[in-house]
């Protein structure tokens, strides 16, 4: 993900009972900066950027203590996600666009 403006990526664990458990924390991107998730994180965490047009950064913002206590303006952002998915269907392109023919 690469981003222009700043913003703050919201992360959760997939599978927990209350919006409390779920929540790991949220983290500050600075512009021009990329967000990889791998490995654990990958496999069990959600990762979401909320609908807002600025930040407030505080405590649940592990990275964010440069501006603690701010207010970000939101800019420009510019996602790009790139993705190894392992082949999880046996089914060919070609057997896809002949049964959606029937």
């Amino acid at each position: 993900m690469e981003v222009s403006g700043w913003f703050v990526v919201v992360v959760t664990k997939l599978c927990a009972e209350s919006e409390e458990q779920r929540f790991v924390g949220s983290m500050l991107l600075e512009p021009r900066s990329l967000f990889l998730m791998t490995d654990e994180a990958y496999v069990n965490m959600l990762h979401g950027i909320k609908e807002v047009t600025e930040d407030y950064v505080d405590d649940r913002v592990f990275n964010g203590q440069k501006h603690y206590g701010e207010t970000l303006i939101r800019g420009t952002r510019i996602s790009v996600t790139i993705r190894h998915v392992p082949v999880v269907t046996k089914w060919s392109v070609s057997n896809l666009i002949s049964n959606s023919a029937r």
